[in-house]
């Protein structure tokens, strides 16, 4: 509940009511409505801002005994399933905190649902929002391997189907007709869903998890230190062709290492990825979504914050300064010159690392009206010799 030490006496008079309110009908955010019948009884519960007449409806709800929150929980309890009714009962559960009954619910209403109307916008969005359930998890695991799996050609096309994929990407394995289907259609499933270069990261994320995390993790721990990376190039190369395996384990490399803090290693594999893909100005193919320059800084930052060995920190100086040359977009360079006197700073380059943090933070004004706070922190702690960077 929203309070200030402004209050008055007629405000904090009501403290104890609110609390009262909050806690015992688990409101969990804001604005909550409450009906109550004449006796008191919570009858119904909504979240969510209303217009006046999506509060009038939802009034005429809440005085409804077959569709208010007390009335459908009453009608269920009592073992009647009404399914019209219980996506809009789990939800209502959901809301007020009782996160087992709604998960029963949920579970109860899945179950009842025959496989052609689990792939509705509906009840996918309803899958979703239970998913954190075993139980739910389990159907949704069912529903795709005892359907989805068993489609034929064409039968993939179905909107509700890709729709179904989309949501639970995870359940897809290399084994599967569905895997097969989007490896031989990726253009046409991206124009079917909307989004351009999608089954291209699902396919990417299968063969990664498949051929690599599980043969180099054990939960969070390394399996080995030295992996053999030709060996696991070799073996998505005969599955899936040399370019995505190239692609995959470059990409891998940099994440096994960075995991396991080995800095050196990482910036050798890092320049090797470079070479692969050189980073170009407004180019996505060498850092992904987000863009050259960003993958170029951000690794440049991980070194920074890391790693304390000058010669590495050298390199990561030159990621960054070509990120800077690069990059067409001057509202971008802020982040960029912070990185530069952040790196000067810790290899010892004092008043350079002084004039690039002067210059992030004129051009931060510049394009915002106002220097970031951060910034002016990090320029102070360099004139008075203190670490920018984590020491901990």
């Amino acid at each position: 509940m929203d309070s200030s030490r402004k209050d008055g006496a007629p405000v904090r008079n009501w403290y104890a009511d609110a609390a009262h309110l909050k806690h015992n009908y688990k409101v969990n955010a804001f604005p909550t409505f409450l009906f109550f019948s004449s006796d008191g009884v919570l009858i119904h519960q909504e979240v969510g801002y209303k217009k006046k007449d999506e509060f009038i409806r939802l009034a005429s709800t809440a005085i409804d005994p077959s569709r208010n929150y007390q009335g459908m929980l009453a009608a269920y309890l009592k073992g009647i399933r009404d399914t019209a009714e219980m996506v809009s009962l789990a939800e209502e559960l959901e809301w007020s905190g009782d996160t087992g009954l709604a998960t029963q619910v949920a579970y109860d209403y899945l179950s009842r649902m025959p496989p052609q109307e689990l792939f509705s916008n509906r009840n996918v969005a309803f899958m979703r929002t239970f998913e954190e359930s075993a139980k739910v998890r389990a159907i949704v695991a069912e529903h795709m391997r005892e359907y989805i799996e068993k489609l034929h050609g064409d039968e993939f096309y179905s909107p509700d189907v890709l729709n179904f994929i989309y949501r639970f990407p995870n359940l897809i394995h290399s084994e599967g007709a569905a895997f097969r289907f989007l490896y031989t259609h990726p253009d046409t499933v991206d124009k079917i869903l909307g989004f351009r270069d999608w089954t291209e990261v699902l396919i990417k994320n299968t063969v990664r998890k498949e051929e690599l995390s599980s043969k180099l993790w054990a939960g969070k721990r390394p399996i080995t230190k030295h992996p053999d990376w030709t060996a696991l190039e070799t073996v998505i190369t005969q599955k899936y062709g040399k370019k995505l395996a190239v692609d995959l384990v470059s990409g891998e490399k940099l994440i096994f290492y960075k995991a396991i803090g080995d800095w050196k290693t990482f910036a050798d594999c890092f320049e090797e990825r470079m070479l692969l893909y050189p980073p170009e100005s407004g180019g996505r193919l060498f850092g992904a979504f987000l863009g050259d320059t960003y993958e170029l800084n951000r690794s440049a930052s991980l070194i920074f914050s890391h790693c304390n060995d000058t010669p590495i920190l050298s390199r990561a100086l030159r990621w960054n300064e070509l990120a800077i040359r690069l990059e067409k977009d001057p509202g971008t360079y802020v982040k960029y010159y912070d990185t530069e006197a952040n790196l000067l700073y810790k290899m010892g380059k004092v008043a350079e690392a002084v004039d690039w943090e002067q210059k992030a933070i004129t051009l931060q004004r510049t394009y915002a009206g106002e220097s970031k706070a951060d910034y002016n922190a990090t320029l102070k702690k360099i004139k008075l010799g203190k670490p920018t960077w984590p020491t901990n």
